[in-house]
């Protein structure tokens, strides 16, 4: 059925079917609770912030790209009440998948060469890095394990406060 199709059909309360009441239904999910933000911007926010605050990037290239491959994976909005679990699983996928972190490699150092006018240093699956290159395989790969040891740690402290808070030790017993 085409787009024309449906805003002929009348629905159950005799009006035509519009484009703009399939819209209206769809995007009610995505302002859930009180706040006026959508709820994918938020997950979003979440996630940039965490990297942000968390990933070690002197030169400055390696947190704009992970925010850009973040941004246009699917799982953030697969996870959009827990975000940084959509974030471990990606940063998962691409410290143990050599060819997504060689593509992920590979964008980082050209927005490397972007940021500072210069030439990229690309490094090629197996072979040793430029020797001036700022970003190799392995360097890349040694920040996001680390940013993901630093997620799965706040990920367990958040789970034994949540832990914590639900046991007698806080709540009183009943008689």
């Amino acid at each position: 059925m085409s787009g024309s199709d449906l805003s002929n059909s009348a629905g159950p309360t005799g009006r035509k079917f519009e484009l703009a009441d399939a819209i209206a239904r769809e995007g009610a999910n995505f302002l859930k609770g009180d706040d006026s933000i959508p709820r994918p911007l938020r997950a979003m926010a979440q996630v940039n912030q965490f990297i942000s605050d968390n990933l070690s990037d002197p030169a400055g290239a390696l947190n704009p790209t992970l925010q850009n491959w973040v941004r246009h994976d699917i799982r953030i909005s697969q996870h959009l009440d827990q975000p940084l679990t959509a974030l471990a699983l990606i940063l998962r996928e691409l410290t143990e998948t050599p060819h997504q972190l060689y593509e992920f490699s590979r964008q980082v150092n050209f927005a490397w060469g972007q940021l500072y006018s210069e030439r990229p240093r690309f490094q090629q699956p197996g072979q040793p890095p430029h020797p001036e290159a700022e970003y190799a395989h392995d360097e890349v790969n040694s920040r996001l394990v680390s940013l993901l040891g630093v997620l799965c740690d706040r990920t367990a402290a958040d789970v034994d406060t949540a832990e914590h808070l639900s046991s007698s030790d806080v709540l009183p017993e009943l008689p």
